[in-house]
Formats: structure tokens, C-alpha cells, sequence
């Protein structure tokens, strides 16, 4: 077990977490047909389609 007081080590572990957490996110949003950080964009894609259109 590395020693906590090494910050380095503490960043390591910390972007360890994050892959894991990404990857566990990414499989969550896999099936569902629009991801959650598409919904902003495809309404905004909307707004510039509809201010196109006048």
C-alpha cells in the first residue's frame, strides 16, 4: 500500500477512480438512445434550426 502522504500517489489514485467512474458511466448510458450530455446540444441545435428557418 502506497503512503497517502506522497501526493503524487494520491493523484494516481485519483485518476484511477475517475477512469473507473467514467467507465461505469459510459456503460450506464449506453442503451438509453439520446446521452445525457447530448440534450443541451440537440436543443440548441433546435433554437439555430428555428432562428434559420425565420
Amino acid at each position: 500500500m502506497p503512503s497517502i502522504n506522497n501526493p503524487q500517489n494520491i493523484v494516481v489514485a485519483a485518476l484511477d477512480i475517475f477512469k473507473f467512474l467514467y467507465q461505469v458511466l459510459e456503460i450506464i448510458s449506453s442503451p438509453l438512445p439520446i446521452p445525457f450530455c447530448m440534450v443541451s446540444s440537440e436543443d440548441e441545435k433546435k433554437n439555430m434550426i428555428n432562428i434559420g428557418s425565420r
